[in-house]
């Protein structure tokens, strides 16, 4: 299969089962009909028996994964994939790219690589896994200009807390770090003597950490939520000035029924969690995903969201495995005046959807007319042009364009994600409609 076939078929296929959301606010994932598009390695290799971790970063024209990988013996490594489409995944040969014995307190065994792109490199929070006695977990940091050779500070930067401290039994499940408020940041999973629950940590120079005084920052919600039991596995990013936080929670004491929730934070440390949480359930029964999910890992798009995950299952092969699946919901706008026409912009935008989109028929699109605007260009995936739509207006004035879902030659064209491109006083503005159920 050729890379500009993959890529279309990877396009198509996530645009196919992105939906509109409705006008409550809620993110609305929709789950890839090829999951897990990242499962177990073959028998025998270093990742035969758990994919776990996942922690997804897009840069260069390429969604990059580093997770944590198992074999069923021995300890767990850090290993690295590569993506196009976020879909279709490629091992690096060379795997795994962290090993436990990097440096003297792994013990031998390292998961949880949480890597961000931090003064032109990549840096990465590890946790210590040792699979017999020894210290509690540890926290350490690492380096790497591609993202495969990794340079390991010699000492932990994070460790448990004092004993009877809420963080004093284990230590890990990072975030990626972030810069926020002039300093960096990271929040991580603690357990004492009662339960797990999230605290913050912030470092003026990625070495030296320092946790938050009144840690916990978010813990577990009453005994018949859904989240009444424990919480782990933060994920945050900054989103229109304020803090995002993706995490795992769950509602008893077995691995069973978690699912992923939504805090937000204007400052780190004082957390509010979505009325409309969870976000992300476990799959339907029989499904692959059916009994517990973990790790969310996100890419925030233009207009969509891309979640990543691993999960395992009640059952076989799925109930001994973890893998990692790949889901994508739109954004959860309030209303489609919000969505389509970008209401709070203070000028008009040359090029905007007016919908439907995803469309069955026929779909609008409003266009300012200005000085060498051209006609609007119709593209498919593999960057064929299709349809050009004429343009009958004055400058400056607004005109109303619809298309019809067909080609030059007056054919239907399929299901599928097409692009619609304005060129006017020398730029380029581009959407991206959606041909659903024709």
């Amino acid at each position: 299969m050729s890379r500009n076939t993959m890529v279309a078929m990877g396009v198509l296929i996530v645009f196919l089962f992105v939906l509109i959301q409705g006008v409550f606010g809620q993110y609305h994932f929709i789950r890839s009909p090829l999951n897990p598009v990242m499962p177990v390695g073959p028998s025998g290799s270093w990742d035969s028996r758990y994919i776990c971790d996942p922690c997804v970063l897009f840069r260069d024209g390429h969604y990059n994964m580093w997770y944590s990988g198992w074999s069923g013996s021995g300890q767990l490594s850090i290993g690295f994939a590569r993506s196009i489409d976020g879909v279709h995944w490629s091992r690096y040969g060379g795997n795994p790219v962290l090993r436990g014995n990097v440096v003297w307190w792994t013990l031998g065994g390292v998961r949880n690589a949480a890597v961000a792109w931090i003064d032109s490199q990549y840096v990465m929070l590890f946790m210590m896994y040792p699979s017999g006695a020894g210290p509690m977990r540890r926290v350490g940091i690492a380096a790497s200009r591609d993202g495969i050779a990794w340079h390991t500070y010699p000492d932990p930067v994070l460790e448990c807390g004092e004993t009877g401290t809420w963080d004093s039994e284990y230590i890990g499940f990072c975030s990626s770090i972030i810069e926020y408020r002039g300093r960096y940041w990271t929040w991580y999973t603690g357990m004492g003597p009662h339960c797990w629950a999230i605290g913050a940590a912030t470092s003026p120079d990625l070495i030296h950490w320092t946790k938050y005084a009144d840690n916990p920052v978010l813990i577990h919600g009453l005994p018949n939520e859904w989240d009444g039991v424990n919480l782990q596995a933060p994920e945050v990013y900054i989103r229109g000035g304020k803090l995002e936080m993706w995490y795992l929670g769950w509602p008893n004491s077995s691995q069973s029924n978690s699912a992923f929730g939504l805090a937000s934070s204007d400052d780190g440390i004082h957390w509010q969690k979505y009325d409309d949480n969870p976000v992300f359930v476990t799959g339907n029964p029989g499904q692959w995903d059916d009994r517990y999910v973990s790790s969310p890992t996100v890419v925030y798009e233009q207009d969509s969201v891309r979640l990543w995950y691993v999960a395992y299952s009640f059952s076989e092969p799925w109930s001994y495995q973890w893998n990692a699946g790949y889901a994508i919901s739109a954004y959860p706008f309030t209303d489609d005046a919000e969505r389509f026409c970008q209401a709070t912009e203070s000028t008009q935008p040359p090029l905007k959807i007016r919908g439907p989109n995803p469309f069955t028929s026929t779909v609008e699109f409003d266009v300012l007319a200005v000085e060498g605007s051209s006609n609007l260009v119709i593209y498919n995936v593999l960057g064929q042009r299709l349809r050009e739509l004429p343009i009958d207006a004055l400058r400056g004035m607004p005109a109303r364009i619809v298309w019809d879902g067909r080609d030059s030659h007056g054919q239907a064209v399929g299901n599928g994600m097409y692009f619609v491109q304005l060129r006017s006083d020398g730029n380029v503005h581009v959407q991206k409609v959606l041909r659903v159920n024709q």
